[in-house]
């Protein structure tokens, strides 16, 4: 009984572990805003994926201008994938990655279709530049992970009930 009882809490007391997710940005080329300061030089979009873990930090991206490519192998900065008040990510966002010889790659939205702008630059010089038509975001649905502690506690379960039976009188 009291093995039963101690499996029961081990159940109520299991976390389950969450795979990191995969979210792609697709930018647009093409200007959506009035009023904007510089013409996309290059009619590129800035394309990419990042890696998040559970609690929405950034561990791994790759995002390119069909030029330059920024990963975090090669480059450093902020992801900032703010939550909506359900818990879906990029809502808004801000993205800004940078390499030790002078690219830079950002990408905001907070809101307005004018404050959605994509930018990279090189050596301090406008490589790309687009603004009021900003990209889209999509989730690769995760795949669940199994739960290590119940696992463990499977693995017990059949333990003791195999010990049970040895033990039991024929």
């Amino acid at each position: 009984m009291k093995a039963i009882l101690g499996i029961l809490m081990g159940l109520v007391f299991i976390n389950v572990a969450s795979a990191d997710t995969v979210w792609t940005y697709n930018g647009n080329s093409e200007s959506g805003a009035s009023n904007v300061p510089a013409e996309n030089p290059c009619d590129c979009a800035i394309d990419g994926t990042v890696v998040l873990d559970a609690a929405g930090n950034a561990i791994a991206w790759n995002f390119t201008d069909g030029t330059h490519t920024l990963t975090q192998a090669n480059s450093s900065g902020t992801i900032n994938p703010s939550p909506l008040h359900n818990g879906t990510f990029f809502s808004t966002w801000g993205v800004v990655l940078q390499t030790g010889n002078g690219i830079v790659f950002a990408s905001n939205f907070i809101g307005s279709t004018f404050e959605a702008t994509d930018a990279v630059s090189v050596n301090g010089s406008l490589f790309m530049f687009e603004q009021g038509n900003h990209g889209a975001w999509t989730e690769t649905v995760p795949t669940p992970e199994p739960a290590t502690g119940l696992l463990v506690v499977g693995g017990l379960t059949l333990s003791l009930l195999r010990k049970r039976k040895s033990v039991s009188p024929h």
